[in-house]
């Protein structure tokens, strides 16, 4: 078992085929407030969806320890109904193209429009020229200035960033303690991001995750072309003058 006794918070989804749903554990993430949580510190649970088609097995999605989605202080996109989110997941993650990858085992995944209801908005608004609007957050070990989430967009779609286990043991920032929760609970994927975008817009990287990825912070970015990467940044720039994530 991983040190500090990481996984005695554990919520489980348990379903066969697409019926019986149990969720057990204490309580889930919304009872564990993380306000304090070091940036670099493993989640304590994880989400576990058992499945019998001719031949039982199961998927196990683990939650990366960037991810505030299912906290009750969130930064961007908050999910609100984790069972019902995660049982779509995982059926998008067994429907979902791995070969089609640019790097192995990092995938973007639009999930079905069911998710909408599985989320309290969209992770961003419109910029406001009222400061009353916003609120200053830490997130990720930097503290930053976010709209309040009653400003959030309405969501016209969900996509989700998941990782195969073993794409995840390959990212530059993953850390030992993030392998060993991988390891000991099979983790067959890790949910890196929950993007809940407005109609017409899919969410861009940040203008610091972007830099951070050109800077190594990212496998990907090692692939982008000189005009990828002017087009992102042409991207980045016109949303981050009209949008900005919202927080709790």
């Amino acid at each position: 078992m991983p040190k500090n006794k990481k996984f005695d918070k554990v919520k489980e989804v348990k379903r066969k085929s697409r019926i019986d749903t149990k969720v057990a554990g204490k309580s889930g993430p919304h009872l564990d407030k993380r306000s304090h949580r070091n940036h670099k510190t493993t989640k304590d649970y994880l989400f576990e969806l058992s499945k019998e088609c001719e031949v039982e097995r199961k998927i196990i999605i683990g939650i990366s320890d960037i991810l505030t989605a299912f906290d009750d202080i969130s930064i961007g996109t908050k999910v609100t109904s984790p069972t019902r989110f995660l049982e779509i997941l995982g059926d998008a993650a067994e429907k979902f193209d791995w070969s089609a990858c640019r790097i192995k085992g990092q995938g973007y995944i639009e999930l079905h429009p069911e998710a909408i209801d599985c989320v309290s908005g969209a992770g961003v608004g419109r910029r406001t020229d009222d400061p009353n609007d916003y609120v200053i957050r830490e997130h990720r070990g930097r503290v930053g200035l976010y709209l309040k989430r009653g400003l959030a967009s309405k969501a016209a779609g969900v996509a989700a960033v998941l990782y195969t286990s073993d794409a995840y043991k390959h990212d530059p920032e993953v850390t030992s303690d993030e392998i060993d929760y991988l390891e000991v609970n099979n983790c067959s994927y890790v949910l890196v991001a929950v993007l809940a975008h407005p109609q017409g817009y899919n969410s861009p990287l940040t203008p610091y995750r972007f830099i951070l990825n050109l800077a190594g912070g990212n496998r990907e970015a090692l692939d982008w072309t000189a005009d990828e990467i002017r087009q992102k940044a042409k991207e980045i720039y016109e949303h981050s003058n009209i949008w900005m994530p919202v927080a709790d």
